[in-house]
């Protein structure tokens, strides 16, 4: 073993670099694992959101392949649904205005933090449906609705649309 004495200032100066870069190295290293960790939780994130949004389309058309009971079951029944495919599901209702009748949640109310699409049967105009969230501080923070919350409303709307023509016909 070597007397820690003995060590040249020179030698001590060349370990102290190679340390310095074996941290730097490390430093690099523990950045780039903390970029790949939260690129990694967003891409989770935005992939649940798909899931969560599959669900909902494929609960629908389950319901409207096999329709039972009446229209306004139905109806009623995919509004209850739709919650289910939103960002915030337990803060999110429905209403779906349609010719003379009105189907929502059970916990719906009024906000300004909505989406709305028209409901067409043909070229007509025939209701409207309503996703709104329920007032929140977290909705303040983040974006309430995401783009692909839009399409799937009108994915919906054009269903509706589809079945409520099916059934009068």
């Amino acid at each position: 073993m070597r007397d820690p004495n003995s060590i040249s200032k020179a030698e001590l100066l060349d370990a102290l670099k190679e340390a310095q870069e074996q941290i730097e190295n490390l430093e690099n290293r523990i950045a780039e694992y903390k970029w790949l960790e939260g690129a990694f939780r967003k891409r989770t994130f935005e992939l649940s959101e798909r899931v969560k949004e599959l669900d909902c389309l494929y609960a629908i058309s389950s319901r409207l392949a096999n329709p039972q009971g009446s229209l306004q079951k139905l109806l009623a029944n995919i509004v209850d649904i739709m919650p289910h495919g939103w960002q915030y599901p337990k803060s999110t209702c429905v209403r779906l205005k349609l010719n003379d009748h009105e189907y929502q949640t059970s916990n719906f109310i009024e906000s300004k933090l909505k989406q709305a699409v028209s409901i067409y049967k043909g070229n007509k105009r025939i209701g409207i449906l309503e996703v709104r969230l329920i007032p929140s501080p977290i909705h303040d923070k983040y974006q309430p609705f995401l783009p692909q919350e839009k399409q799937l409303l009108d994915v919906i709307a054009i269903w509706i649309g589809v079945t409520v023509e099916f059934f009068e016909q």
